[in-house]
């Protein structure tokens, strides 16, 4: 929080040194009109959803693994996310050996294309612009180079 604000005092910012639970997660985002979801674990991801779905309020996903990501907008009353991890009791959530960045890692480039791809939702969102990716999923492979949209 220091860091940014030395980068730009005029913006606003709240920080929360806690972990995001099921208890606390719509409290921690009552105030926003918008919440990007910027979390490393599928779990965390549903409960931010659920949060962002008790309080109104759109949420931008993204997830990166290896040379991959994706995005998708999530507004409320949408399936969003559960489309693509299922629901926690699913019997295909369970781990199945390595993921792809256990094999590969994940280059600092994936992560800055989807964390752009984020942002540029939320300002969509914000300036109530058309071309949100709801409803779908935008699919990124940076080893090929293709970005695909995926129809749910």
């Amino acid at each position: 929080a220091r860091a940014l604000a030395d980068i730009n005092p005029a913006v606003e910012i709240a920080s929360f040194p806690e972990r995001l639970t099921p208890v606390n997660a719509a409290a921690l985002i009552s105030d926003v009109h918008v919440v990007g979801d910027a979390l490393d674990n599928i779990d965390s991801r549903r409960v931010l959803q659920a949060a962002a779905e008790k309080n109104r309020i759109p949420m931008v996903h993204g997830a990166v693994a290896g040379f991959s990501g994706q995005v998708m907008t999530v507004f409320p009353g949408e399936a969003g996310i559960l489309q693509i991890y299922g629901k926690p009791d699913d019997d295909h959530n369970q781990e199945q050996g390595p993921s792809p960045e256990d094999l590969l890692g994940v280059l600092a480039v994936t992560p800055a294309l989807v964390g752009t791809f984020q942002a540029m939702e939320v300002i969509k969102i914000l300036l109530d612009r058309k071309d949100i990716v709801n409803s779908r999923m935008l699919a990124a492979d940076l080893e090929t180079g293709r970005v695909d949209f995926f129809q749910f």
